[in-house]
């Protein structure tokens, strides 16, 4: 009797270490730490789950992708078009990145010590359909829950939207530290 209790708590301890390390290899946790990383006002917690670099990188490659021309003329702009977004990358990055974390370190109220936190841009180039990315609204972030999300896995890298809103895609990427990262944000029209 005592021999048979051993072998059904091993096998439970088993089965629940297994659960638990499957659970921590999915998109889901790495959201599920996203927010609570938002919700603690951890900032570099929060980037550690999105690569900004990528997702202007990819969406910078998107917009200029959308612009092509067959003439001479047109060809000449979109060169100059290119290396001047190509240019203003490194800054928009860094505008992106010290926005979000003003955003998180002011717990979503857009304000840090009385003052904004956040920039605001009038530029279409900074907003991500139709939500501008220096109007980063933390609240509505810990209102969504993982059943608003459909979240699909194939491999290391998954595709996560919320189940309203089919025209934003997030594309993740599992990392080799084990935990999964936002890399590209990915519009259908």
């Amino acid at each position: 009797m005592r021999r048979t209790i051993l072998i059904v708590v091993t096998i439970i301890i088993a089965l629940l270490s297994s659960g638990f390390f499957y659970i921590r290899s999915m998109p889901h946790y790495s959201l599920y730490l996203f927010r609570r990383a938002i919700e603690n006002h951890e900032p570099d917690e929060a980037l550690k789950y999105i690569n900004i670099d990528s997702i202007v990188d990819n969406l910078g490659r998107n917009f200029l992708g959308k612009d092509g021309g067959d003439n001479s003329q047109e060809t000449g702009k979109n060169t100059s078009l290119k290396r001047m977004v190509t240019d203003a990358l490194p800054g928009i990055k860094e505008s992106i990145r010290s926005s979000f974390r003003a955003a998180i370190a002011s717990h979503g109220n857009g304000k840090q010590n009385g003052k904004p936190a956040i920039r605001t841009h009038k530029n279409p180039l900074f907003s991500v359909g139709g939500i501008e990315i220096s109007n980063l609204d933390l609240q509505k972030i810990k209102k969504i829950s993982l059943w608003d999300l459909d979240i699909r896995v194939d491999g290391r890298t998954g595709l996560v939207q919320l189940k309203d809103t089919p025209g934003i895609k997030a594309k993740m990427v599992k990392t080799d530290t084990g935990y999964w990262q936002v890399v590209e944000i990915i519009l259908s029209p």
